[in-house]
């Protein structure tokens, strides 16, 4: 199949639409992008919905001549893997620096009962409950945090930025497939769950 090479071509649209709240919600999906976030959804046994990658600029590193080949197995698994050139890489990605790979990936993936069936093993102690947290880069930065402390779950209370915001999602380097988040929990919400 040649690569797309049409800027107005309808995967660039979804693509693009995943970047707001209301484009995520409307396509039950999330933009996640560059190689080594790739790496971490593919690893965490979850496959994108479409994938659209450069060739040309993944070749120019380690992560992305890996991820190459991870992508030939998800093709074979029934993965939407389609090639484009880096301009309509670029034109669906959320970053200013573009790395060659962008995806769609189902929000279900990311449900915390799903995170919870990959995760397995014992419940752990800690519950990190974030409030009015509204930059996206510190979310992003506390959820990857909070994996590597082997926190149980993420709260998100009243005021919190949207989890799989694009920038919130490479912040977190990974951290959404395997910690369960629950995210605009009402601080009712929240007192029950605490008792």
């Amino acid at each position: 199949m040649p690569a797309i090479t049409s800027l107005s071509n309808s995967h660039i649209a979804s693509l693009r639409a995943l970047h707001t709240a209301k484009g995520r919600h409307t396509s039950g999906a999330f933009l996640v992008e560059g190689p080594h976030l790739l790496e971490a959804t593919l690893e965490a046994g979850v496959l994108p919905t479409l994938v659209l990658f450069a060739s040309d600029a993944l070749e120019r590193g380690a992560a992305g001549r890996r991820l190459l080949g991870q992508l030939e197995a998800a093709r074979a698994a029934g993965g939407a893997i389609l090639e484009a050139t880096e301009q309509v890489v670029a034109r669906a990605c959320d970053t200013q620096t573009p790395q060659g790979i962008v995806a769609a990936v189902a929000l279900g993936a990311v449900a915390p009962d799903a995170v919870r069936a990959r995760r397995r093993g014992r419940a752990r102690p800690l519950v990190l409950l974030l409030d009015a947290l509204s930059d996206p880069g510190n979310l992003g930065t506390l959820l990857r945090s909070a994996l590597a402390a082997d926190v149980d779950e993420v709260w998100l209370g009243p005021g919190c930025a949207d989890w799989l915001a694009p920038k919130v999602v490479r912040a977190g380097s990974g951290a959404h497939f395997h910690l369960p988040v629950r995210a605009a929990l009402s601080w009712e919400a929240i007192a029950q769950r605490v008792r």
